[in-house]
């Protein structure tokens, strides 16, 4: 009599997934919707730093020739105190 070696096969019963069958699209669509986001906030804050830029800029331009004149106007006024000064040694 032969033996044959008695191999048993079990079929376990598999687990049920607890994902919903459309989780892959659901997970890809949540991505989608968090990069389109992050999109967003990066275009915001490139326009608001080109806009801080811009203002930072024109502030210092207006600085820059509100010295200026004020400079100028020193200027002018000793310059015409120095002319005074020449007519009246002239006399």
């Amino acid at each position: 009599m032969a033996v044959f070696p008695c191999i048993l096969f079990f079929q376990f019963a598999r687990p049920t997934n607890k994902r919903p069958p459309e989780h892959l699209i659901l997970d890809r669509r949540k991505n989608e919707d968090q990069r389109a986001q992050a999109e967003e906030l990066t275009k915001y804050n490139k326009l608001c730093d080109l806009k801080n830029d811009w203002e930072r800029w024109t502030d210092r331009k207006i600085q820059l020739n509100t010295v200026r004149r004020r400079v100028d106007n020193i200027m002018k006024a000793n310059q015409f105190n120095i002319e005074d000064r020449r007519e009246r040694f002239v006399v």
